[in-house]
């Protein structure tokens, strides 16, 4: 294989363009971590919601029990009287 003699330009822009590659790297693997850490937020979001809405049927549902309780007590009181 035939040896390239670069010149001393050619040179310095390679290592510019090495350095920069290895710069566009180092930003490609921190936007994969704030990605993934993102991603994990809205999970947690996601979840969160669930549990929200979970708790927001259950409250709704004793309030229906308690409610036809209130009402069956007080359907019952009326009628002794």
């Amino acid at each position: 294989m035939n040896e390239v003699n670069l010149s001393a330009r050619a040179k310095q822009q390679i290592d510019g363009l090495k350095a920069r590659n290895e710069q566009l790297l180092a930003a490609g693997l921190e936007l994969e971590a704030r990605t993934k850490e993102l991603e994990a937020l809205a999970q947690r979001k996601e979840n969160m919601v669930l549990r929200y809405q979970d708790l927001l049927t259950e409250i709704q549902t004793e309030c229906h029990a308690i409610e036809a309780e209130y009402q069956r007590i007080r359907g019952t009181t009326v009628a002794h009287f």
